[in-house]
């Protein structure tokens, strides 16, 4: 919701400013317990909103200016804990961000941008964001194929009685909680079996960017739970005060497809390592074929175990 605007302060002639209405023109939004986000120095008469005003993503506040203590048109963006405008700044992380350096990507997720870095925001692929749209009450059954034996496997998409989303394993009654923040979906919390598809599923797609980026890598830590027998956690919980010896990894990569404009499939291969005193232990090698913004075609590779799942219902 709009909590302040400020409007009809002039522009500066680029090189002067105006130090006597320090932010120019300034919209203050308030986006939940104790947190705000204030624009400033927008063009005077460009503010779309008004005080009161519910906003959403993707609507437009205002457009860049030169108003105020501003010798050149720039945007002033901060996160602050009260509604007012010039409040102090909240040191406040961005959710899911890329960081351009030395030509490369990265990946930053819930971190800080240090000052001199090349931000950018994620810009969302049409199948990844079809493929991982999981809405309450869309069910897949995949065919799973083991060792030699078949069977059906059926997952359905629901919600908790506090609007958690989660895929449950109706064979098996395990879930997996998510988040899908329209640019990333991400793996919160994992209850049940772990030798059944939808903890594979969990470890595989752990963290996603719904965006296409081949030149990418994602690497990011799992909680140790997820990967390490009980007996080793609780001497790694002993010693992690003092030194951490044990490490649980997540990598995630897009592969390449031909044609980025008219590709109606796409492939991403993960992987998950187990880990200490900087040797692997045991590794989880995954690969997810999306087609046509559904999933067909799920492997999993541990040792020499393999085991492949063929959607056939969704």
């Amino acid at each position: 919701m709009v909590e302040e605007v400020v409007d009809g302060i002039e522009n500066n002639p680029v090189g002067d400013n105006n130090p006597y209405n320090n932010w120019g023109n300034s919209v203050v939004s308030h986006h939940g317990y104790q947190l705000y986000s204030q624009v400033s120095h927008l063009k005077p008469g460009s503010i779309k909103v008004r005080k009161g005003d519910v906003v959403r993503k993707g609507d437009v506040l205002g457009h860049c200016g030169n108003s105020g203590r501003s010798p050149y048109p720039h945007l002033h963006f901060q996160i602050q804990a009260t509604p007012y405008v010039g409040s102090k700044t909240l040191k406040y992380p961005l959710s899911t961000y890329l960081e351009k350096s030395n030509g490369k990507l990265s990946f930053r997720f819930f971190d800080y941008p240090q000052q001199g870095s090349v931000i950018k925001a994620v810009e969302t692929d049409r199948l990844l964001t079809q493929a991982f749209r999981f809405i309450p009450g869309r069910k897949m059954v995949f065919e799973v194929t083991e060792n030699g034996r078949s069977r059906q496997v059926t997952w359905q998409v629901n919600t908790d009685i506090f609007n958690n989303s989660y895929i449950a394993c109706l064979e098996s009654g395990a879930r997996a909680y998510f988040v899908n923040d329209g640019t990333l979906h991400y793996f919160t919390l994992y209850k049940g079996r772990r030798d059944i598809l939808l903890y594979y599923y969990f470890l595989a797609a752990y963290k996603v960017l719904l965006g296409y980026y081949p030149e990418l890598t994602i690497r990011e830590p799992y909680p140790l739970y997820l990967l390490a027998p009980g007996g080793w956690r609780y001497l790694h919980d002993f010693t992690a005060p003092f030194f951490r010896y044990m490490a649980a990894g997540y990598t995630l990569r897009y592969e390449e497809r031909p044609d980025d404009l008219t590709a109606e499939s796409m492939t991403l291969h993960s992987q998950a390592e187990l880990s200490s005193w900087g040797r692997v232990h045991k590794s989880w090698h995954f690969s997810l074929l999306i087609d046509k913004g559904r999933f067909a075609r799920f492997e999993v590779q541990i040792d020499k175990k393999k085991l492949t799942a063929v959607c056939i219902k969704d």
